[in-house]
Parts: structure tokens; sequence; C-alpha cells
């Protein structure tokens, strides 16, 4: 038994007993100097108004840094901390499920020591369901506690290659350009040189039918604007028009998660510029989540973000390498 692992079972403190009642995470902040009483009493007024965890709202209004809130909620489970970056996934117990479970629970197993298997989890209060789908062949299941974006990035490390296949097929096909034969190809090709004849051979008739087919796509843009405008003026809900909050407190309506992807390749300055566009944004940073997607192989745009401090809504994600296809092609 490794050195680190025998420190690793000392540090971890047993959970709380299930008679005892956990202080809630709002209180360790405020006990620990983090946050004072008027920003929990603040966050939990937008909590009852976005139904978000009371930590992504903390990290998202500047209250609170995520290491903060990773070290409260491993005092009030009584979890060690997995550090996956420093200490990777043990890549065997990883194989014995498929991506899909890891992703499902947001967890992945951190190390095996002797009969006892750590597994490191963002969500301690479903460990119990995660420990009975695992069953007895991991023998004594231990949970650690992991940020949500470093079990990502460690699922995304673990299991590039099925992850690529599966982002590749995931379009349906009938709406997906990865059926396409070559004669299909060769039909549109020909219906091409068809045109062109077409318009050699009767060039003023092409000419006219153009100008037609040009003329009733602008009128009939110009009516579905106009019946926008009609509809909006018989509207009187853009008298008085709520924004998100209000919209928020409407009965049983819920702000829902926005994501946002957005794709660099071999970015310098744009980075810098595009994360203070995006701050400009009235979305609920609590419920927003803005990707920006970089290929695996672009050092460029990889050295331009980590001179850039990125707020906590917003993450990178690196695509693997895999095949033809880019996230921005050129």
């Amino acid at each position: 038994m490794s050195p680190l692992s025998l420190r690793l079972l000392e540090d971890v403190s047993p959970a709380p007993l299930p008679s005892q009642p956990r202080k809630p995470l709002g209180r360790h902040l405020v006990d620990s100097g983090i946050i004072t009483s008027d920003q929990l009493v603040q966050a939990l007024q937008m909590q009852l108004r976005l139904r978000a965890p009371i930590g992504e709202i903390l990290v998202s209004e500047g209250w609170a840094a995520s290491d903060d809130i990773q070290e409260a909620l491993a005092r009030q489970h009584g979890l060690q901390r997995a550090d996956l970056v420093a200490q990777p996934p043990d890549a065997a117990l990883c194989e014995t499920r498929p991506y899909q479970f890891w992703l499902k629970h947001r967890a992945i197993p951190w190390m095996q020591v002797g009969e006892m298997a750590l597994v490191a989890t963002a969500r301690p209060d479903d460990f119990a369901a995660l420990k009975a789908e695992l069953g007895d062949g991991f023998g004594i299941v231990l949970p650690a506690l992991a940020s949500d974006a470093q079990i990502a990035g460690a699922i995304a490390r673990q299991f590039r290659e099925p992850l690529a296949v599966a982002a590749g097929a995931r379009v349906a096909a009938r709406f997906s350009c990865r059926t396409w034969q070559r004669g299909r190809g060769v039909a549109l090709a020909a219906l091409l040189v068809g045109l062109a004849a077409v318009l050699i051979a009767a060039p003023l008739w092409c000419i006219a039918a153009l100008s037609l087919l040009a003329t009733a796509t602008l009128l009939m843009f110009t009516a579905l604007k106009l019946g926008a405008f009609v509809a909006h003026l018989l509207s009187h809900r853009h008298l008085t028009a709520p924004g998100p909050d209000c919209v928020a407190l409407e009965s049983g309506y819920r702000l829902p998660k926005v994501s946002v992807l957005v794709p660099l390749f071999r970015e310098t300055e744009i980075a810098g510029h595009l994360i203070r566009r995006l701050g400009r944004l009235t979305y609920p940073k609590a419920l927003l989540d803005v990707v920006l997607v970089l290929e695996e192989a672009d050092e460029l745009t990889r050295e331009t973000l980590a001179r850039t401090e990125l707020p906590a809504w917003i993450r990178v994600a690196e695509v693997p390498a895999h095949g033809a296809l880019t996230t921005k092609p050129r």
C-alpha cells in the first residue's frame, strides 16, 4: 500500500450519523467567514426564485469560490476530498462500467485501497443510489468528494474515444450527413450541370425565372415580418414585459438551465473580448452554462485561455481529435 493511500485513509473522517442532522451548507460557509449572513439570506431568496443549488448561486454571484464550496461540502458530509488532476482515477475500475453510468451519477472511481474502493462523487447526497447500482463487485465502497468540473474532465479523458464516436453519431441519421452516399453527390453534380446547360441555352428565361423566385421569396419574408409586427401590437405583454426574475416568480414556472456552446479555433485576442460580451448577459448566472469548445491540438487557444480569468459560469471543454470533423470548420 503506497504512502499516499495510507495518508488518504487516515484523512477520511467518518460521515455524520443519520440521526444527527447535518449543518446546512450555508451555515458552514458563514461560520467559516466565507460569506456573510446577509449574503446567505440573499442567496436563499434567489434559490427560492431560481431553484438552483445554493453553492452554484454563491459562486456565480462572486460571493464564494468553488474551492470554498467544495471544502464546506466535505465538512458537511465528513468526506475526503479527491484531486483527480494530481491523482488520476483508476483506469481499471473506470472500465468496469460504461461512461454513461459515470455521467449519470456524476461520479468516477478514484482508487482501490485493499478491499476498499474510493469513488469520487459530485453528489454526495445521491451516493447511496450509486452504491446500490455498483453492487458487490467493488467491495467496500467509500465516497470521496470532487467538483463536478473535475469529474467531467476525468470522464472525458478516460473515455475520450467512445465519447468522440458517440458524439459523431448523436444526431439522428435522417438529420445527419453521415449517411450520404457518393451516388447522391453524383446526382447533385448532374443536376447542377443540367441547370448550367439550361442557363446557357435560354439565359433570358432563366434570369426571368430567378427574378420571379427572388421576388416571391422577398414578398413571403415581408408578409412574415408584417404578421409578427401585428401580433406584437395585439399582445399586451410587450407593454409590461417581465424580466427574468419576474418570470421565475410566476406560479409553477421554473427558469431552465441554459447552455451556450462557443467553438474556438486558434484564437489569440478574441477570447478576452468574447468573455466580456458574455458577461453582459442578463440571464441569471446560476442557471447559465457557457462552454468554450476547443480542439485537443489547439495549443494557441489553450494558451490564450490559460492567461484569461474565466467566470465560474464559463468552462472549457476540449474535443478529442477523432476523424476529420472539427468544432469550427474553416
